[in-house]
């Protein structure tokens, strides 16, 4: 998929495939991506949003995160340090 050194070889799974693995929604990863916190790389061709592997574990951290009740705004910050 891609040239060399073009991003769409690292960022390979689909959205529907990463909200599948993930167990969350296409909506959720819409939201995430809105707020800076997980943004998929968007294809220019097609339009399609694909992720990459590491974004699973960012996409995990993000869930723990939510779940222990921290916001999205501190969630971001903790991501930029």
């Amino acid at each position: 998929m891609g040239k060399q050194g073009d991003p769409s070889e690292e960022f390979c799974i689909s959205a529907g495939d990463f909200a599948s693995f993930c167990k969350t929604t296409r909506d959720t990863l819409r939201y995430y991506s809105k707020q800076g916190i997980l943004v998929p790389y968007r294809d220019p061709e097609n339009g399609y949003h694909y992720y990459s592997v590491p974004q699973l574990g960012s996409f995990f951290f993000i869930l723990t995160f939510r779940r222990l009740g921290y916001s999205v705004e501190e969630i971001r910050e903790f991501m930029n340090m």
